[in-house]
């Protein structure tokens, strides 16, 4: 590509941003009938830059830089936003994002969060984050709880929400491979787990008065049935 037409390119993509606020895309995932055919060659152009920006001249990387909303490494820069709302999202609510959230972008961080979760467990099938990435996880307040209470107030304060967010007690999900879960399936199913061991617990004599008591405000009769 000359550098006249990439030039041409540039101020093409510069008015696309301008009229749109926003980076084109050639994402395969939006149906083909639904896809801008300018924002597609454009999307590819983006993603070209990025991949030769070593070879790109130092007056075309500034150029770049100074589109809107661009930037060299986009995977990073998701990675941080999701950290740092993470992060924000606990100091302010006191418990992590749930995956039954009715907020989009809640739920869309605790599914990040539950596959992190799974690749740093090994249970993926795609590579762990990397160490540093790791180290600022576990460095996250409510990431990782370390006693069995902090884990007990952690379930209840997702059981809460759950049960607020969606009506009911959560369900195990049936019929699918766990591998083809959704976060939010992910989530109910091991949220129904703790709820029938809470309900062993309670015939055993053995459940928190206080976790008894908010199942029971929750689910009222439904909170402990009989077992058949």
């Amino acid at each position: 590509m000359t550098k006249d037409t990439w030039t041409m390119q540039l101020e093409v993509l510069a008015e696309y941003v301008r009229v749109n606020n926003k980076l084109p895309t050639h994402n395969a995932r939006i149906p083909k009938a639904e896809r801008d055919p300018i924002a597609v060659k454009l999307g590819y152009f983006v993603t070209d830059q990025r991949k030769k920006r070593d070879s790109l001249s130092s007056e075309q990387q500034t150029s770049m830089e100074a589109i809107p909303g661009f930037v060299w490494e986009p995977l990073d820069e998701k990675w941080d936003d999701n950290v740092k709302y993470f992060k924000e999202f606990v100091e302010q609510h006191g418990r992590r994002p749930s995956a039954s959230s009715k907020d989009k972008r809640e739920k869309r961080v605790a599914g990040w969060a539950s596959e992190q979760r799974a690749l740093m467990k090994g249970v993926a099938d795609r590579n762990p984050p990397t160490v540093e990435r790791q180290k600022q996880l576990t460095a996250l307040p409510g990431w990782a709880p370390t006693t069995h209470a902090q884990v007990q107030t952690h379930r209840v304060q997702e059981f809460t929400h759950f049960v607020t967010e969606v009506g009911r007690a959560p369900r195990r999900v049936e019929g699918k491979p766990a591998g083809a879960l959704e976060p939010s399936e992910v989530s109910e199913s091991s949220l129904h787990t703790w709820l029938t061991n809470q309900r062993k617990k309670q015939r055993e004599g053995t459940l928190d008065v206080d976790v008894a008591q908010e199942i029971e405000r929750l689910l009222g009769s439904a909170a402990f049935p009989t077992p058949r």
